[in-house]
């Protein structure tokens, strides 16, 4: 909710012709995830999940797309954004590691259901990131955000983003963490071959 942001000022904005187009076609199915779009990354090897958190909120600030709200007050069929100065950056842990053999059936059912749940467009931000632990060393991160923000580059530019960040942090003199990266982490960018964006019409297909 608006309450637990803070807004730059009380100006807003109106959408990008490329958003109304998103927008009219989202009201034309508005419990449909066609427009939900990121990506899946696996991990093999230790995460200092701390600073990993402190990576995303870094970037959040970084890139005004992670800030960008749509007032449910605007008085026209098509909402005005604003930019927030600060939002909350929450990444939802889930642990299926008590899971043995079944973590990944049980992780891949998550994702799908991550993918294919419509954002709640009004006052708060238009992505949701996860952490799903499927063991000691192994866990995939998922990245979702309405298209409104975000298309296939972007979400590679800023999953890349937080991977370059969370190295810089971890190599930093003084950190004790797990040494380096983990080798899926190299791996992101549209050609990691642990690293995919998906799209929510994707998952439309069939249902």
């Amino acid at each position: 909710p608006m309450d637990k942001l803070t807004a730059f000022s009380n100006t807003s904005h109106p959408l990008t012709t490329a958003q109304e187009i998103v927008w009219i076609e989202q009201l034309l199915a508005p419990t449909s995830p066609r427009y939900n779009i990121g990506s899946i990354v696996c991990f093999d090897g230790l995460v200092d999940l701390q600073l990993f958190e402190k990576a995303i909120e870094d970037v959040v600030d970084q890139h005004d797309a992670m800030r960008l709200v749509l007032d449910a007050d605007a008085p026209d069929l098509l909402p005005r954004q604003r930019l927030c100065k600060t939002v909350p950056t929450f990444l939802e842990h889930i642990d299926l590691s008590m899971h043995d053999d079944e973590a990944d059936l049980r992780a891949k059912m998550l994702i799908d259901d991550v993918f294919k749940t419509p954002f709640t467009v009004f006052d708060q931000p238009l992505w949701r990131f996860i952490w799903i632990r499927i063991s000691a060393t192994r866990a995939y991160w998922v990245l979702c955000f309405h298209h409104l923000i975000a298309d296939g580059i972007s979400v590679s530019l800023i999953g890349n983003a937080v991977a370059e960040t969370y190295r810089q942090l971890v190599e930093a003199p003084g950190v004790e963490g797990p040494d380096g990266l983990p080798a899926a982490v190299e791996a992101l960018g549209p050609v990691g071959a642990r690293h995919r964006v998906i799209a929510g019409e994707d998952l439309c297909v069939g249902h």
